[in-house]
């Protein structure tokens, strides 16, 4: 474990006569000893690693002692040997930590290695300024000084006590150097601390704290849950997240001042603005992706927050409900727009129904000021007026539809809570608009056709659900599908929370209805001295928020584990704590992997060998009981494990010549044999299948052919090799390494191309076998139930006359040739066919020239190609009518 050292070297005025040595420095000659009388000394620091090397950051004048000092520079990372201050004397004599007061520099849980590492990016800023070198300020003290300092640590709690008298202790250690520079953090979690000018800090991928200090500054935190302080100045503080701390942390940006010392503003690039209103102060700071803002009395949730919608009957009967919300109005939208609970960042429209016909009073609030938005409903709900009514039923269902479609502005889908607040005292007279939505509840995807001109046709995706909030609460919940100007649907989750005023049973049958499907209730509020309490509880109903991350408890395993080994426990993350989630794999690592409850576990058939690939990339899905959920990426690494042999009693080393070793053949009677061939293009020969196996062949640098017997292990190396396993007793694996390589398989092989553009066969006469292209441009041609994987680059698939093969382009242009001379026995599947991409051929078919001369059948998601009859490949999630002439070759 390395550490982080200080020491101090006094500059002697004269030397005494005590025990110690005189040591050259660049501001003079400094006493190591205790006889030394030094006028003030130097400051330097020493990272030291974990084999007890040493290296130096100092800073001096230019050598050569000019009498105006020049410019300050800086040793950086230099070697304590190759420093002025050596561990030596320019006599030979020791100069130890001891005599130069050496103290530890206390980091608490940070790495010694990456805090050293902001050190030297810092030390190199300060020498790149050039700034003047002084003897009481911009000197090796002042340096020290500032390094600390941007750690996180005072110099003055850390000063050391080295032998001999100083006159006037490190003088210059408080000196603050001011210019503009850049930081990058590192992987821990980094404690980074600016000064004047403008600074770029980058945090990396920890849990940094980054102080900006005076400027304007800008800040990147990366992954990890980061603080910022941005300061004095106006700072650009970017979170580092994709999405308010999805995958990437959640990060929080801290004042000086209570909140009403400053304005929030939620801008509409997504961005918040937030202005201390007190001078000389925080300035004024713009945040992206910085979910929490923290003042000295409280802190507050910038996400966005709920997109509530108020449905509102404003017939004449209503005159005293919509009056007791006018009265308590700013209670009503204070409840709405709660920044303690998340909600600062609320939306509010509102929506009157009368007969004929529906209004828009108004459209949800986008102002970048939460008291123009407050100002806004206010005023809005001031404004309702009622009138009407009389033959008691009314258009309930296009209020609801003017809503939910856009009538009252878009509904935001990165909002944490979308509702509608139905109310009212009277059933429907528009039933044929509720029969229709109630039809989407069971024909998903279809639309609603409706006489209402300005709001967008929608639909309704998924089934409609209702629970209960309270013994006497229900809300429902439906996703409402919309086209962009683009055409571009957009699935937005609504809560539908519906309060029936009076007992009327018609209406409370109607307003049920929405929920009958499931069992739901609504709210009856008996008259207007309850209504406002009921929206209020409605309002503050309990929000569920999405998961956020996914974590798996163990992500290293050793390589080689059979079928069903477990690899570790899947969690959800999520801000509520109660709640049941269920995962699924969006990628299983080529089928590598499966879930069973919330558990990882190796798939049959899975192939876990370290020497060919040493880790996978996993996508786990998290649903919650809402269905919200998130996808994350988890690697899962291999330890590499000796593979001891069956046959080890008798172990030989057989080592090439540098030349060509021509038809080395193993001797059947041996034990295990391990073969070097070195350079030279050798050709080497495994023992005929029956006899002990597990042998290992290692190609070396030149174009080898190496020959496998029976669960041999053929590595190529580097050259253009040949690895031939089609004639063993099965269970080999055959690495290419690097260069054009040629590989043969034949009975329950596996083939690892490596770099470079291979020729990867499978023997017609053999089967389950795997094969993997690797890196470069690769072909490969097909036998009989085996599994290829392309890999990276455009590779070449050709089919022969076998089949029941799994085909996996993975990355590139692809060429699939699906019948070539002759239709296949049994049709091939292809699992990742990209359309416009990739391309299918045909050749040496009679009478097959053209799409024409196909036949393309949907079976399920799939598109199933034929020739006269015959099925030839199965196209994974491709529909047929996707396909054109352009997506197949010819020849």
């Amino acid at each position: 474990m390395g550490r982080i050292l200080i020491e101090g070297t006094p500059v002697a005025l004269l030397s005494g006569s005590g025990s110690g040595s005189s040591g050259s420095g660049s501001s003079g000659s400094g006493s190591s000893g205790s006889g030394g009388i030094s006028l003030s000394g130097h400051l330097l620091l020493i990272y030291q690693n974990d084999a007890g090397n040493e290296f130096v950051v100092r800073g001096g004048p230019t050598r050569g002692g000019n009498p105006d000092y020049g410019p300050l520079i800086l040793d950086q990372n230099v070697p304590i040997e190759m420093s002025i201050d050596a561990r030596v004397d320019e006599d030979g004599n020791p100069v130890t930590a001891a005599s130069r007061g050496s103290r530890e520099i206390p980091l608490g849980e940070r790495k010694a290695e990456d805090v050293w590492n902001l050190i030297v990016q810092h030390a190199n800023n300060i020498h790149n300024e050039s700034l003047t070198y002084s003897p009481t300020g911009n000197n090796s003290n002042g340096t020290v000084g500032n390094l600390l300092d941007l750690i996180g640590v005072n110099v003055n709690d850390v000063l050391p006590d080295p032998d001999g008298i100083m006159l006037l202790p490190f003088s210059g250690k408080n000196a603050r150097f001011e210019f503009d520079y850049t930081i990058t953090g590192t992987d821990s979690n980094d404690i980074i601390v600016g000064r004047g000018g403008n600074q770029t800090f980058t945090g990396g991928k920890g849990n940094d704290t980054i102080d900006g200090g005076t400027g304007n500054d800008n800040f990147d935190g990366g992954l990890g849950d980061d603080t910022f302080i941005g300061g004095a100045g106006d700072d650009q503080i970017n979170g580092g997240s994709f999405l308010f701390g999805l995958f990437e942390g959640t990060d929080s940006a801290e004042y000086t001042g209570t909140l009403t010392d400053y304005d929030v503003e939620f801008l509409p690039d997504d961005t918040v603005r937030i202005i201390d209103k007190v001078n000389n102060r925080d300035g004024t700071d713009t945040l992206e992706g910085v979910e929490k803002a923290v003042f000295s009395d409280k802190s507050i949730n910038l996400r966005p927050g709920q997109d509530i919608a108020f449905v509102i009957d404003t017939t004449g009967s209503m005159a005293d409900d919509i009056d007791a919300v006018k009265t308590r109005a700013n209670e009503i939208i204070n409840a709405i727009f709660d920044g303690e609970r998340g909600f600062l960042d609320s939306r509010i429209a509102v929506v009157g129904y009368n007969d004929p016909g529906t209004n828009t009073f108004l459209s949800f609030t986008d102002q970048p000021k939460i008291d123009d938005r407050k100002s806004a409903a206010l005023n809005a709900i001031n404004s309702i007026s009622v009138s009407g009514g009389g033959d008691f039923p009314e258009v309930v269902n296009a209020g609801l539809i003017r809503a939910l479609s856009g009538g009252a502005g878009e509904w935001r889908e990165e909002a944490i809570a979308r509702r509608i607040i139905l109310f009212g005292d009277a059933p429907p007279k528009d039933t044929e608009l509720r029969a229709q939505v109630l039809e989407l509840a069971s024909n998903v995807g279809a639309s609603i056709d409706t006489d209402i001109s300005d709001v967008a046709p929608l639909s309704i995706v998924g089934d409609i659900q209702t629970r209960n909030i309270t013994s006497d609460l229900a809300v429902t919940s439906l996703a409402v599908a919309s086209a962009s100007a683009e055409g571009t649907p957009t699935i937005t989750p609504v809560e539908i929370f519906t309060i029936l005023i009076g007992d009327d049973p018609t209406t409370s049958a109607d307003f049920e209805s929405l929920a009958t499907a499931t069992g739901g209730e609504t709210f009856t509020a008996v008259d207007a001295s309850e209504v406002v309490d009921v929206l209020i509880e409605a309002i503050e109903s309990p929000v569920n928020t999405a998961p956020i991350a996914v974590t798996l408890s163990n992500t290293v395993i050793d390589e080689n584990v059979e079928a069903g080994f477990v690899v570790g426990e899947l969690t959800a993350i999520d801000e509520d704590v109660a709640d049941t989630h269920s995962f699924t794999l969006v990628d299983d690592a080529g089928g590598t992997f499966i879930i069973e409850g919330n558990t990882v576990v190796v798939a049959e058939g899975a192939i876990l060998d370290f020497e060919a690939d040493n880790s996978f990339d996993i996508v786990v899905q998290a649903k919650d009981s809402a269905d919200t959920s998130v996808e994350q990426v988890l690697t899962i690494s291999l330890n590499d494990i000796e593979e001891s042999p069956d046959n080890t009693t008798d172990t030989e080393l057989i080592i090439g010549t540098q030349g060509d070793d021509n038809n080395i053949e193993l001797t059947p009677a041996a034990g295990f044999q391990i073969v070097a061939t070195g350079s030279g293009n050798d050709t080497i020969k495994a023992k005929p299948p029956g006899s002990p196996a597990k042998d290992r062949f290692y190609g070396g640098s030149d174009d080898d052919e190496l020959i496998a017997g029976t669960n041999d292990r053929l590595f190529g190396g580097s050259g253009n090799d040949t690895l031939d396993a089609s004639q063993g007793g099965g269970g080999n694996r055959l690495y290419g390494g690097e260069g054009e390589d040629e590989l043969i398989a034949g009975e329950n092989d596996r083939l690892f191309g490596g770099s470079g553009n291979d020729t990867l066969e499978a023997s017609t006469e053999g089967s389950n076998n795997r094969i993997y292209g690797g890196d470069g441009n690769d072909d490969f041609f097909l036998g009989n139930s085996d599994e290829i994987t392309g890999g990276e680059g455009s590779d070449r698939f050709f089919v022969g006359t076998g089949g029941s093969n799994t085909i996996t382009g993975n990355t590139g242009a692809d060429q699939f040739w699906i019948a070539n001379a002759e239709i296949p026995d049994f049709a091939n599947t292809i699992t990742d066919f990209t359309a416009g991409e990739d391309v299918l051929g045909i050749a040496g078919i009679t009478g097959v020239t053209s799409i024409e001369n196909l036949n393309l059948t949907q079976n399920a998601t799939n598109t199933v190609i034929s020739i006269s009859g015959k099925q030839v490949a199965i196209l994974q999630g491709i529909q047929n009518s996707s396909l054109t002439e352009a997506d197949f070759v010819f020849a």
